[in-house]
């Protein structure tokens, strides 16, 4: 289930914390994101942020229950604005990926926070009352190392 609503340059969606209603979601960002006429390298830095993220709700927030994810796109001149929602576990990446992750130490996975950091320009956490938000931007037309 992925519910969608596109207003001019805003996209609302929610969709079920499953990691199959996260891929659909995505098809439909991708498809909005193209319709907006974004840079390429814009939309591969957000396509890869908002999946880890959202996969990561998908898996550790919802391990045992039925949830769904909220999110809120927002393209204006300068960058890629993006609000997820969930009321799952919490999690507060704060202390997660501020360096690059050992090859060695982490033999499958490891590497999310590090890159979600690495390819945003904002980020922010925060819980209130049972509801986790995760904000990021990602300016457009960045070309990064």
């Amino acid at each position: 289930m992925v519910d969608l609503i596109a207003t001019g340059t805003d996209l609302h969606g929610t969709c079920r914390g499953r990691l199959l209603d996260v891929r659909k979601a995505m098809q439909r960002v991708e498809r909005f994101m193209l319709a907006q006429d974004v840079a390429p390298e814009t939309w591969d830095d957000l396509n890869l942020v908002m999946s880890e993220a959202m996969t990561n709700i998908a898996r550790h927030a919802y391990p045992d229950q039925e949830g769904s994810i909220g999110f809120h796109l927002h393209l204006d001149q300068t960058a890629v604005r993006c609000c997820l929602v969930d009321s799952g576990i919490a999690f507060d990446p704060s202390s997660t990926g501020r360096a690059a992750p050992e090859p060695s130490a982490f033999p499958e996975g490891g590497y999310g926070w590090f890159l979600v950091r690495s390819l945003t320009d904002t980020l922010s956490y925060n819980r209130k009352d049972g509801v986790n938000t995760l904000r990021f931007s990602i300016l457009h037309g960045v070309t990064r190392p």
